[in-house]
């Protein structure tokens, strides 16, 4: 049976994963993590997310590899993209994996770059 969960964090960096659960969760949302994006495919078979935050380099696949994936099996929870390596390619290639238009809706991407604040986290998942 799937479970409905209202964030899903992927990021092979666990001191991210925790942090964001946890300020989530003191936010009272429940939150899944995934250290891996083979992982959070799997999740993604057996629960419901209303929003995803994934990070773009990781090892096996990465956040791109995990868009098309998703966009491949037609879902369309809306996915954050967050990176310490923030360039204008990265941007254009997290909207151009999802073919998304920049209004943010379902299946949209917004990208998170570099350390992000508490205040930023909340306003992103806010905005979505």
């Amino acid at each position: 049976m799937s479970q409905v969960y209202d964030i899903l964090v992927i990021d092979d960096e666990s001191t991210v994963t925790q942090a964001v659960a946890k300020i989530c969760g003191a936010e009272g949302m429940s939150v899944l993590t995934a250290g891996q994006a083979s992982e959070a495919l799997k999740y993604v078979e057996n629960n419901v997310f209303q929003l995803m935050l994934c990070d773009i380099m990781m090892p096996e696949l990465n956040g791109f590899q995990f868009l098309e994936e998703l966009v491949r099996r037609g879902i369309t929870t809306p996915v954050i993209m967050m990176t310490g390596y923030s360039t204008v390619e990265n941007a254009v290639k997290s909207l151009t994996s999802t073919g998304a238009v920049i209004d943010f809706g379902g299946g949209d991407v917004l990208e998170i770059t570099g350390t992000f604040t508490l205040a930023q986290l909340e306003a992103d998942i806010t905005f979505i």
